[in-house]
């Protein structure tokens, strides 16, 4: 008999690609649409994971030191988490 659809090692490998984007910051609805699962299925899947900060801007610049010379000065931001807002029962992020 032939199975159709998932096997076991297939559905492994999907839910942890689904963890994963939800881990980055991807919408369950998103995630539902983009694998062809109910939102309530996404939700199950994703119930244990939590999503990471954003990762840390580092940026350098050249500064004039009292010697004489340059050198690198490094900066190191941390950003805010994701803030959103509300608008039709949907999440809308502000652009960067």
């Amino acid at each position: 008999m032939v199975s159709v659809g998932y096997g076991r090692r297939d559905r492994r490998l999907r839910n942890d690609q689904i963890r994963w984007e939800r881990a980055q910051g991807a919408v369950i609805r998103d995630l539902a649409r983009q694998h062809g699962l109910s939102k309530s299925m996404i939700f199950k899947i994703v119930a244990e994971v939590e999503l990471l900060p954003p990762p840390p801007r580092i940026w350098s610049e050249l500064v004039h030191h009292e010697n004489g010379g340059f050198g690198p000065v490094y900066h190191v931001s941390h950003p805010k988490g994701r803030a959103f807002r509300m608008s039709e029962g949907r999440r809308v992020y502000p652009s960067p």
